[in-house]
């Protein structure tokens, strides 16, 4: 069954206030810079409106930037070739955007960071070494999370 759309009729009020909007803001805005009371009623009702919309403002944010395997390399100084052997090697997870282009957002980079950071003090002889880095790889796994595609 088709939904249908329905556009609201103006109302007598809404053509008022389209009149009258100018004079409205204007004693608003003088009425909040003279009354104390009313800029905290105002402030106290724009925060729990905030509070009570966050989920929803934060659904329709743009979304995030994503950055090349040589862009996400130049942000963690290493090379790109790293990146990929990681990848390849399992300790992280492959991510395209449908084209086979590895995209990342900044917080997969910076997760990335850790891991290339860790790899890159060589204590490779160190007891325990592998298993921290399969621990590592395992919470970057976990807090990848489900942006981009998984090959």
């Amino acid at each position: 069954m088709k939904k249908l759309e329905t556009v609201t009729p103006p109302t007598k009020f809404r053509e008022w206030y389209e009149r009258n909007k100018k004079k409205l803001s204007r004693q608003r805005r003088r009425r909040y810079r003279a009354d104390p009371a009313y800029r905290r009623k105002q402030l106290r009702s724009t925060k729990l409106w905030r509070e009570r919309t966050k989920d929803e403002r934060r659904k329709n944010r743009p979304p995030k930037t994503l950055f090349t395997v040589g862009e996400a390399a130049a942000r963690i100084e290493c090379y790109p070739r790293t990146i990929q052997n990681l990848e390849r090697s399992g300790l992280l997870p492959v991510m395209t955007d449908g084209i086979k282009h590895r995209k990342y957002t900044a917080s997969q980079i910076a997760l990335m960071g850790l891991l290339v950071a860790f790899r890159q003090l060589k204590h490779y002889k160190t007891k325990g070494y592998a298993a921290t880095v399969r621990r590592l790889a395992a919470m970057i796994k976990r807090k990848w999370g489900n942006s981009g595609n998984k090959k």
